[in-house]
């Protein structure tokens, strides 16, 4: 544990064994996480092979049932109050984007310990919106919420819209300049990795090989999804394949992209 999976990516970049017995599950932002500090994240995350996905995580703003805003429109006409966890957390850096680069209003406090602090910090009427609540995790706690649209959802952190969620904008889509499409669409790519298993570099080749192809049939096993289904988990995989190609991608963004979400983070 420890600086939102830098320490665990550092270990397992540098120093667990590099024979295939050692998987991680980190951030979803790690991609991003990596480029912006550069040398210093001390780990080469394009040498770190994904073995598959088991979901994407598309995250979104969310208020109450009661709220009197509707949509992102509302945002840009008038202040709402956003609750966010750590500094470098999605639900700070979504609603910092869409200030910068989108013409919201949003007034962010910073500190809330996690996503049950924030949505407590929601009911008790602390904080109008929160600034990054995961789809996945709401199908299983508050599924009437998506299915129902019980809740407003603002904008959702995705590359394009997600099927549960047609009627709510990307983050691009609210982009007002051409620079701000693009920071806000390298910000979305997080969603694109979500929860997914990761192995050391230097795995041997066959052995890759044999982790990529055991996961693929996990996640098409009847039994198996008819438990995730019974539990109101989400799966929606991507090979391993596919996600080192996103890796290398975000690796390879534009300086002055990178050097503008920089700016934006300080």
């Amino acid at each position: 544990p420890g600086a939102g999976s830098m320490a665990a990516a550092r270990h397992v970049f540098a120093v667990a064994p590099k024979d295939g017995t050692v998987l991680a599950i980190l951030a979803q932002t790690l991609p991003l996480d990596t480029l912006l500090q550069g040398e210093r994240s001390g780990f080469d995350l394009t040498q770190m092979p994904y073995v598959g996905r088991l979901t994407s995580n598309v995250d979104f703003g969310q208020g109450r049932a009661d709220a009197t805003f509707k949509t992102f429109e509302d945002a840009r006409q008038r202040q709402l109050v956003v609750a966010a966890t750590a500094g470098s957390s999605p639900a700070n850096i979504f609603p910092t984007a869409l200030n910068k680069f989108a013409g919201s209003q949003f007034k962010i406090l910073v500190g809330y310990p996690g996503s049950n602090d924030m949505l407590l910090a929601l009911e008790r009427g602390e904080v109008d919106l929160i600034g990054a609540n995961g789809l996945a995790s709401t199908l299983v706690r508050n599924p009437d919420w998506i299915h129902k649209r019980q809740v407003p959802i603002i904008y959702q952190a995705a590359l394009k819209r997600h099927p549960l969620l047609p009627h709510v904008p990307t983050l691009e889509e609210l982009g007002t300049s051409p620079d701000g499409k693009s920071v806000l669409r390298a910000i979305a790519t997080s969603s694109e990795f979500g929860r997914s298993l990761m192995t050391t570099p230097g795995v041997p080749p066959e052995r890759l090989t044999a982790l990529r192809k055991a996961f693929q049939a996990m996640i098409a096993d009847t039994t198996f999804l008819a438990t995730m289904k019974e539990r109101r988990i989400m799966i929606e995989p991507a090979t391993g394949e596919d996600l080192d190609t996103l890796a290398k991608e975000t690796s390879r963004l534009p300086k002055p992209i990178v050097g503008l979400i920089a700016a934006m983070l300080k």
